[in-house]
Parts: structure tokens; C-alpha cells; sequence
């Protein structure tokens, strides 16, 4: 618990390892209240100050009518006060919200000794968990009266807003706002699908920095998010989201929230119903909310009152007011009949409208209590999506600016009204962006810049705005400095270039043209989002209709092993390390987040080799073992590698690439300089696989 003393930065009590409880549909932060029913924190006070915190149950205790009764104490010198009192009992209290209490704290400044006591029946029950969650001691007269509203519209390409030439009828309420706001008409997200680019929006890196690919699943722990920035400084924290990637127990989306709201594919009322909940608790503080909308990511189905905005009445096709067919169509060789298309689009466009009504009760709230003008007020997407401009359909599987060209509107104190600015910017100058309005230190590895200012900033003509990752297809990295953008393929070496100013549909490479241009942006993008750290990688492919088989092996790794990091592994897989030797046993049956088991390997050096042996089930086969990063098989069953068999880049697969059952090796000089490996739940990964992720 850290106190906010007016303008202080420095955090004086950090508080003990935390835990988060969820209740229904918010996970909040806090404290496992210990076996003795007692938690002791120190704190500063200066002023007269005010104790928020929530208490909850895990577990059911009404089965046994059990009793308890919580109490909480200011102590100061040889002074007791009781701030707060409750009894329990399972007829009052309600199982699925937490309780909230708000205490003043009626003692001089200076030290003092907040202290938190659980007693009776409840407290003594082995089946209980009683929870102390996301306290704060904070001083109402002395708030900065300066927050952050952080909307997130997944899979809104900027063209779906009037704004930036969509269709008036579909977003009226944001056009009106961004009247009053800065428009950036150069925005890009940092990857073409939600994880790497929601990841990239909370904490200002890219997503290979921080380990957001489709390998982790999640926000590595060493980020440092917005929320984590912020807290320290008093601010009330809060995440409101509908997508799973980043609502889920694992995702790391959670990291610096007091708060997290998550309801699976939540539609845009609740989801604002959830916001202005946050917001009204939070009035009498300084806060920073984190608002995702799921729609317009697919399925498109909206309400017949907002599709009978938006769709063609004489559209004679099959496709009603409802649109599943995304599976299909992406997978599918074949283009859908245009009207077809043209059907996706109007529902898709439906699911904006809805949205922009729904940020429109947030905007009013926010004016009915006096905070618009206190507000700074960003609203941005993840990505787009793709309607065959490029012959494909949906998202994530390239970097054409249909997928990642995304609104970028800044609404607040330091941002002109009406004002559109045509300098290339990023979601990653979000987050200095935010520090600098509250006047807080932006860490020096931070990409991004603050935009307050972009105008006067002396390179803002020249700036490279970096992008990655894809969940279908190979790997692949973009950069745009203006009027030029380079989209690289790390698998099959490709590049195109191409003039945004003259050639805004990408229709035309030019990269023949100007190959100057193109070699100094790729080497820029090499040094940029290829670390220098080496790994090995070594993936064990299933397939749909082979049986199963259980690979037996070594891998020597010379001169030394550094670490080993597994995927996908069940318990019937064996995997022992023992100085630089690997032995494992690995049966390639179960794929994960659309890929099999694999093995990175970090050597440590960048001159190594890995002496590698290996058998299927006692045997040689000459067709299930690739080590070489392509689909030539070692017939031997043995191989010895250097990372100079292998291209620069990162020459493996990613999402959905069908490839044959075997055990594949990739030898890379970088491209995350973190995995995490995250095992989802069930229900997660079943979520994960009805978004088409898995």
C-alpha cells in the first residue's frame, strides 16, 4: 500500500507479493489474509487522508453458516482508532462482489500502522480464503485532477470511422468528440493482431522486446506497464475488456491494475456500464481506465438496430444480420462473391456504430460530473481488418495498412481542438505520451515519444515507426518512414516497398526502384526488432491425421547451455538437463496456440554448435527430422549446427503453417528477447479457438 502525498515521487512503503481474486467478472488485486487473520502495513500520512480497500471470500461459506467479523485500525504511537467494522455472516453478504470500504483516517501526520484483522469462524476455516484487495491511503483535497481514459477498439481499422472516410451514419458521437480533439492521420499499431499490439499499447515497447508473440500468449512480467507506471503515484487502476488475450488469469494484461473487468466478447453496453462503474468509484481519486471494446472484432453480429444502419436492403446473398463465416473465408482459396463481401463490411461497420453510442454514454458521464475537461482521452485499435484488398480476409495474417493503419484521436490539455496532424506516430508513443501529461518520468528505453509536442519534435518528418508478428503465415516486420514503408518476411526473405503518398492501397512494389531505400529500412528494422541473442529452436509437429509418434534423443550444445525454455509440454513428456546436455522423450501429439510442442534453447554464445541425436521410437525414419530450418529431412537421425547454417533472420514458421509431422530445428541470431511460456485453462483456450486464434 502506498500512500500519494500531493506531488511526491517517491514511493516510500512497498508493499508485500501480491495476489488477485475474482469475483464474478473483476479480478482485483490485494492481499491473502494469513492463517492468524491479521495484515500490518506501515504508512505516511500528511493530511488528512482516506483508506479505500475491498474485502472478499474465495470460497462458498454459506454452507456452514458461518460467521466472522472484520475489522481495521489505525495505530499511531500508543493511539488506536478504528477506522472500520463488519460482521459476516452468509445472509448479508454477497457472494459474487467484494466489499468496499471507505475509512478516514483521524490521526496527525506521520507514521502510523494501518492494521487489518479477520476473527471468528470464517477466519478458522481450512476451506476459505479471505482476501484483502487493492488498498490505498489517498488525499482527496489533493488530487491532480488529471486522468487517463485509454479507449482500445479492437479491430477498427481507421477507414471505419467518418473521420477518416468512413461511412457518417456509422460513427456521429466520435466524430463530434474528435471535433474538440488532435487527429493523427499516419497511426499505426505495432502488429496486426491483439496480443503483440494490445501489449505494445500498455507499455510502449514492441511486442519481440517484451516476449507478446504468438509463442508466450502473454504480457511477460518484466514489462512495466502503464498501471505499474502510475500507481505509485495514487492512481486508481483499471482495466475493462471483452477479449480474452487480454482478460484471462494469464495474460499479464492484469500487471499495475487495481482492477480487471473481463467479460468473454463482451457486447459495447456492458462494457461502458463497466467503465462508468470504475469511474464513478474512483471520482474522489486521480484514475487511469483502460477501456477495450471487443466489437468490431468477429463474429459481426450486431443488433438489428444498428445493422439496419449500415447493410443494403437489396443485398440478395445468404449472409442475414449475423456473420460467422470467418473461418471460411480465411482459410478458403477462394474469393466470396462480392456482394457477399460487401455484406461482411455493412455488419462489420453495424458493430462500430454500436460501439461509438456506447463510448457516447462513457464522454456524457464523464461531462455530467465535471471530469471531461480533467481527462486526457485517447482512443485507438490494435489493428483493422482485411476485405480482400489484399486477397485475404480478417486479420492477422499481414502488415498492409489495412491491418495496422488504426485511429489515433488525443482529447485534453496540451492537444488542440480540431487539429489533424499528418506525422507518422505509433501506439507505442501512447505511453510517453500519457507520462509526460502527468508530468512523470519517461524511461529512456521507451521507443516512443510524447506528442504533445510532435510537430516541433526536430526528427518528426523522419521517424521510423516499427511493427511485427503475425498469428497466420510467417513472420513479419514492417517500417514505415514516411512516405516509404518496407514490410519484410523473415521466412522467405521477401521485401516490398512501398510509396504511401502515391500508392496508399500498396498496390505497386517499388523496392526495384529504390534500393537504397529499401536496404537502409531493412537494416533498420534488423537493428530495431532482431536481438542479438541466440537460440535454437526445436518444434516436435503433429499431424491431423498421422498418429502420434515419440521422438528419443541428445543435444550436446557446445561450448555451454544457458537455459531452456519448454512449450506445449505434458507430463508424459521427458525432458533432462545436465550441464549442455538435453535428453528428452517428446511425443508430438498436442498443438498449442495452433503450434506443437517445441524447445528453445539459449546457448549464451554466438559461437556454438549443437551436436543433436535422435530416434522415434527406437528407429531411424529418413522423414521426420528437418534441421536444417527448412523441409529437408537428415536421414542419419544426426546433425551438427551452427547458427551460420542459418539465415539472419528467424526462418520458422508461425500460426497456422501446415507443415508435416516431424521434429524441426531453427537456428536464429534473434527475434524475441523474451518467451514466457504460458499454459492457458480450458475455458481459456476454448475461448481462444471460437475467436479463430487457435
Amino acid at each position: 500500500m502506498t500512500p500519494f502525498i500531493g506531488d511526491e515521487t517517491e514511493i516510500r512503503n512497498p508493499a508485500p507479493s501480491t495476489s488477485r481474486l475474482i469475483f464474478d467478472e473483476t479480478s482485483i488485486e490485494g492481499w491473502i489474509v494469513p492463517d492468524e487473520g491479521i495484515l500490518r502495513f506501515p504508512v505516511y500520512i500528511e493530511s488528512d487522508a482516506v483508506l479505500r480497500c475491498r474485502f472478499g471470500v474465495q470460497g462458498d461459506f454459506s454452507q456452514d453458516n458461518l460467521t466472522g467479523r472484520i475489522t481495521i485500525e489505525c495505530r499511531q504511537g500508543g493511539f488506536i482508532a478504528e477506522l472500520y467494522s463488519q460482521d459476516l455472516d452468509h445472509s448479508v453478504y454477497p457472494l459474487t462482489e467484494p466489499i468496499d470500504i471507505y475509512a478516514y483516517l483521524n490521526c496527525a501526520p506521520g507514521e502510523c500502522e494501518i492494521i487489518f484483522t479477520v476473527s471468528g469462524q470464517i477466519n478458522e476455516s481450512p476451506d476459505l480464503s479471505l482476501f484483502w484487495g487493492a488498498p490505498v491511503v489517498f488525499y482527496p483535497d489533493v488530487t491532480n485532477n488529471r486522468n487517463i481514459l485509454l479507449v482500445g477498439i479492437d479491430a477498427l481499422r481507421a477507414d471505419g470511422l467518418s473521420v477518416y472516410g468512413g461511412r457518417s451514419i456509422v460513427s456521429p458521437n466520435i466524430r463530434e468528440f474528435s471535433e474538440d480533439s488532435t487527429i493523427f492521420d499516419q497511426a499505426r499499431a505495432q502488429s496486426s493482431w491483439t496480443l503483440p499490439s494490445f501489449a505494445s499499447i500498455i507499455t510502449g515497447q514492441l511486442p519481440s522486446t517484451i516476449g507478446s508473440t504468438l509463442f508466450s500468449g502473454r504480457v511477460s512480467a518484466n514489462a512495466v506497464t502503464l498501471g505499474e507506471h502510475l500507481r505509485p503515484y495514487g492512481y486508481a487502476t483499471g482495466t475493462v475488456c471483452g477479449n480474452t488475450y487480454l482478460g484471462n488469469r494469464q495474460s499479464g494484461f492484469h500487471q499495475g491494475m487495481d482492477e480487471l473487468w473481463f467479460r468473454f466478447s463482451a457486447t459495447p453496453d456492458p462494457t461502458a456500464n463497466a467503465a462508468i462503474d470504475f469511474i464513478e468509484r474512483n471520482s474522489d481519486r486521480d484514475w487511469c481506465l483502460f477501456l477495450h471494446f471487443m466489437d468490431p472484432h468477429g463474429p459481426y453480429t450486431p443488433s438489428d438496430e444498428f445493422a439496419e444502419l449500415t447493410v443494403n436492403p437489396d443485398y440478395t446473398g445468404s449472409i442475414g444480420n449475423a456473420f460467422h463465416l470467418a473461418d471460411q473465408w480465411k482459410d478458403s482459396p477462394v474469393r466470396p462473391p462480392d456482394q457477399d463481401i460487401e455484406r461482411a463490411r455493412d455488419l462489420y461497420d453495424a458493430e462500430i456504430a454500436s460501439v461509438d453510442s456506447a463510448f457516447r454514454r462513457v464522454i456524457d458521464y464523464l461531462e455530467s460530473i465535471g471530469q471531461l475537461d480533467k481527462t486526457l482521452i485517447i482512443i485507438t485499435a490494435d489493428h483493422g481488418e482485411e476485405f480482400y484488398e489484399h486477397d485475404g480476409f480478417e486479420h492477422g495474417h499481414t502488415h498492409y495498412d489495412e491491418m495496422v493503419k488504426v485511429p489515433f484521436i488525443i482529447r485534453g490539455p496540451g492537444f488542440q481542438s480540431g487539429t489533424r496532424v499528418d506525422t507518422c506516430v505509433g501506439n507505442t508513443d501512447i505511453v510517453p505520451t500519457i507520462l509526460d501529461f502527468l508530468k512523470v518520468p519517461i524511461p529512456e528505453e521507451l521507443p516512443g515519444i510524447p506528442l504533445q509536442n510532435i510537430n516541433e519534435y526536430e526528427e518528426s518528418n523522419n521517424r521510423f515507426i516499427f511493427g511485427e508478428g503475425n498469428n497466420r503465415g510467417t513472420h513479419r516486420k514492417f517500417v514505415v518512414q514516411w512516405p516509404y514503408k518496407c514490410i519484410l518476411d523473415y521466412v522467405t526473405g521477401d521485401f516490398r516497398l512501398y510509396n504511401l503518398e502515391t500508392d496508399p492501397g500498396e498496390t505497386t512494389d517499388v523496392s526495384s526502384e529504390d534500393p537504397e531505400i529499401t536496404t537502409n529500412l531493412m537494416q533498420v528494422m534488423s537493428a530495431m526488432m532482431v536481438s542479438e541473442d541466440p537460440k535454437f529452436h526445436v518444434w516436435f509437429m503433429g499431424g491431423a491425421d498421422e498418429p502420434p509418434v515419440t521422438f528419443n534423443g541428445t543435444i550436446e550444445v557446445s561450448p555451454g547451455l544457458e537455459n531452456v525454455r519448454t512449450f506445449g509440454l505434458e507430463e508424459t513428456d521427458l525432458l533432462n538437463v545436465n550441464e549442455n546436455t538435453i535428453e528428452f522423450s517428446i511425443t508430438n501429439n498436442v498443438p498449442v496456440m495452433g503450434l506443437d510442442k517445441h524447445l528453445t534453447i539459449f546457448p549464451g554464445h554466438d559461437d556454438v554448435s549443437l551436436e543433436v541425436t535422435v530416434n522415434i521410437e527406437g528407429e531411424v525414419f529418413n522423414d521426420l527430422f528437418f534441421p536444417y530450418g527448412n523441409m529437408e529431412p537428415e536421414v542419419s537421425g544426426h546433425a551438427v549446427l551452427t547458427l551460420d547454417d542459418y539465415p539472419l533472420g528467424p526462418q520458422m514458421p508461425s500460426g497456422q503453417v501446415k507443415l508435416p509431422p516431424g521434429m524441426y530445428i531453427w537456428g536464429v541470431r534473434g527475434y524475441d528477447r523474451e518467451q514466457i511460456s504460458t499454459d492457458f485453462d480450458p475455458e481459456t483456450l476454448e475461448q481462444l479457438r471460437s475467436l479463430g486464434y487457435i
